[in-house]
């Protein structure tokens, strides 16, 4: 069509441009073109789930090329100095949204705080956003706040691929308990029940000593202890004498705070219930970055909750 369309336009000989054709992208089971009864999406539904464009130039460019060496992250000038059509093979390359996932936590992973966050509101203000910024908002989370921004970077930053990975993290529960207290609405969605947060909290197989294997034995009276002598030690070392939370009430001074006493009880003993007592989950945060976006007051008073709750 391109060869006809230049002979129509007398365009003939050396004034005629080069024209490549690069192979098609198949299905992923590499047998066929891409269609869409294979999944394929609309370039803009990834823009809608929060792929940056970025991200998504980089995975296209090595669907059937790449540069001969080991880079497989590339600004857009770095793929077109390294291009070389000798390079591009010649069957068709599978499209591996796996492969995209990671290309895209790659790009967010490299990014400072402040752009990563720059970013995502960017997404998360676009219209075609909209039902994820509804569900936040019908879960009364302030997303413009400075405590969503923070929870953000301590939680999400570190583990989704790409921004609608949070909505599915809201969905089930994870951002929950940074705005209540496990215990405070048993109606909840991912809220515990006393029942069930004491056979969370209660659990051998997470709560196991330094040596691996090392059996144990736990119930509410030991549970009780463990946390009783853990509000002690955050009391105590990270005390400033006020109702509000210390300048010192940092992740790094919690885990500071409270290591040696888990290296003697066993990390497990200890950290378990300090990961589920504020949280009432099993999937929560690492217990450090937790207690430390709660804030002291408000760990301390989900121990004590849960110490009243394992003692009825």
């Amino acid at each position: 069509k391109f060869l006809a369309l230049y002979d129509a336009l007398g365009i003939v000989g050396d004034a005629r441009p080069q024209i490549a054709s690069l192979p098609p992208i198949m299905s992923p089971d590499g047998k066929k073109k891409l269609g869409k009864r294979d999944g394929a999406k609309d370039i803009l539904a990834y823009r809608a789930d929060g792929y940056l464009p970025e991200a998504m130039m980089n995975f296209l460019a090595f669907i059937g090329w790449n540069p001969g060496d080991e880079r497989e992250i590339m600004s857009a000038e770095e793929i077109m100095s390294a291009f070389d059509f000798s390079k591009v093979q010649s069957a068709g390359g599978k499209l591996n949204e796996e492969k995209l996932d990671w290309t895209n936590r790659e790009y967010l992973v490299r990014m400072p705080n402040d752009e990563w966050l720059k970013r995502f509101f960017e997404w998360l203000n676009a219209p075609y956003s909209a039902e994820t910024k509804k569900a936040f908002a019908d879960r009364g989370i302030d997303v413009h706040g400075d405590e969503f921004k923070n929870i953000l970077i301590a939680v999400a930053r570190e583990r989704i691929s790409y921004f609608g990975e949070t909505k599915t993290m809201l969905e089930n529960g994870e951002f929950d308990y940074f705005f209540s207290a496990p215990l405070d609405n048993p109606e909840a969605d991912g809220v515990a029940t006393e029942s069930t947060f004491k056979s969370l909290i209660i659990c051998p197989e997470k709560m196991w000593k330094n040596g691996a294997g090392e059996k144990i034995t736990v119930d509410a009276a030991s549970t009780i202890a463990i946390l009783n002598q853990v509000a002690e030690i955050l009391d105590k070392k990270l005390s400033d004498g006020a109702d509000t939370d210390g300048a010192g009430w940092t992740k790094e001074s919690i885990k500071e705070a409270l290591w040696p006493f888990a290296e003697h009880e066993g990390k497990g003993i200890v950290l378990w219930p300090l990961r589920v007592a504020p949280s009432g989950a099993e999937r929560s945060p690492d217990p450090f970055i937790l207690a430390s976006i709660l804030g002291k007051k408000e760990t301390l008073d989900r121990i004590s909750t849960a110490i009243l709750v394992l003692g009825r």
